[in-house]
Parts: C-alpha cells; structure tokens; sequence
C-alpha cells in the first residue's frame, strides 16, 4: 500500500467531515436524527451523507474495490459478506459515536479500513472535534504499525505502542450495553472475579482504540 493512497484516504476524510458532518454538529433539527434497530441506535443525516460521499470516491482510489458502509448495510443495501471476497473492500463507519454527536457532544470520530481477502491490511481514523486531539488521525498498515498525526502537520507523526502491562495490572473498556440480559450479567461478575481495572465504556470504538493503540489501555 502506498503512502499516497493512505493521504489520499485521509484527505477525503477530512473534506467529507469538514464539509458534511462539522458544520451540522449541535446544529441537528429533530427531522434529522433517526433511529435504526432501536431508540439509542441512531442516524443522522450527516451520517448519510458522509457515507454517501465517501463511497464512491474511494471505490475510485483502488479501481475494482467494493464498499461496505455502515448505514447502506442497516438498510439492505450492501451486504457485510462483502468482507469476504477476495477484491479490496472499504469498510465506513461515517460517524462513531452517533449518539454523542446528535446530543451536540464530544466523543465522535470516522472510520474507515481496507480489507482484502477478509483481512484488514490499512485502517484510518479522523478525530474532527475531540479536546484530546482536535483534526488529529490515528492509522495503522499492515506490517508497518500505529501512528497518530495532525492534519496540520502532516509530515509530523508520532509511531504508537501498546502497553506492556503485567497480567494483573491491565485495564481497558468493556461495553456489554449490547449483550443479551443474563449474558451481560456473567461478563461483569468474571470481570468482577479478574479484578480487571476498568473504565466507563466511551461508547465509540474509534475512542477505545485511540486509547489501545496508545497504550493507556490493554483491551
């Protein structure tokens, strides 16, 4: 994978956040959020639109590669098989953490992977308006590692490490907010029995990794 391709990724992340998802950030009207398979499973029109942009622009960056996004999948429009066939596949999740950006919250970023033969060789996150790490990216390539960067200094990159934590010591975030009643219970009591130190689930993934792949957490 090129660099080019991976500043190009990023280049379209930041103008379809910039331009789509920013600008409609506290601003959302009640006709805009949706909810999907319950009350707390939003979408909003910035969710769509962003997906929308992105789609085909980075269909065209790898001619030949399909899009998996997440709100064309909610309605039936593309299928997660996608995942499994041996053509590159882009992965969106246009906004995570869509429940704290309607509220007019921090806690919200965009994700996109690249996945080809089901597995994923290129990954990019965009924090657009987060206090710890405003316009900052957090990407990882196969074989090459984490980095976080600005995108106001591109050419300015800090490689990540995860933490080397001694087995009883390691703490992280765990969410069972979507385990069926009976299941979530048995996960808190053997986390309670581990003494795993833990912390409030952020309710957005690309939070959590954030956190993982600068080794403030373990899991």
């Amino acid at each position: 994978m090129t660099d080019k391709l991976f500043d190009d990724v990023a280049a379209l992340m930041v103008e379809a956040a910039q331009t789509l998802m920013v600008p409609r950030w506290r601003k959302l009207g009640a006709n805009e959020i949706k909810t999907k398979s319950s009350e707390t499973d939003l979408v909003t029109i910035a969710d769509t639109e962003t997906e929308e942009f992105l789609t085909p622009r980075l269909a065209a960056l790898l001619p030949g590669s399909q899009v998996l996004g997440e709100e064309a999948a909610s309605t039936g429009k593309t299928s997660p098989d996608l995942t499994m066939i041996d053509d590159p596949v882009w992965i969106i999740d246009p906004i995570d953490g869509t429940r704290a950006f309607a509220k007019g919250e921090e806690g919200f970023c965009s994700m996109v992977a690249l996945s080809i033969k089901g597995e994923t060789v290129g990954a990019w996150i965009y924090y657009p308006a987060d206090s710890d790490g405003p316009d900052n990216f957090i990407w990882a390539q196969k074989g090459a590692g984490a980095f976080e960067t600005s995108t106001r200094l591109l050419d300015t990159q800090t490689k990540l490490t995860v933490a080397q934590t001694p087995p009883d010591r390691i703490k992280g975030h765990i969410s069972t907010r979507f385990f069926p009643p009976g299941d979530r219970e048995a996960v808190q009591a053997r986390v309670s029995k581990r003494a795993l130190g833990t912390t409030h689930p952020m309710q957005a993934a690309g939070l959590e990794d954030r956190d993982l792949a600068r080794g403030t957490t373990d899991f």
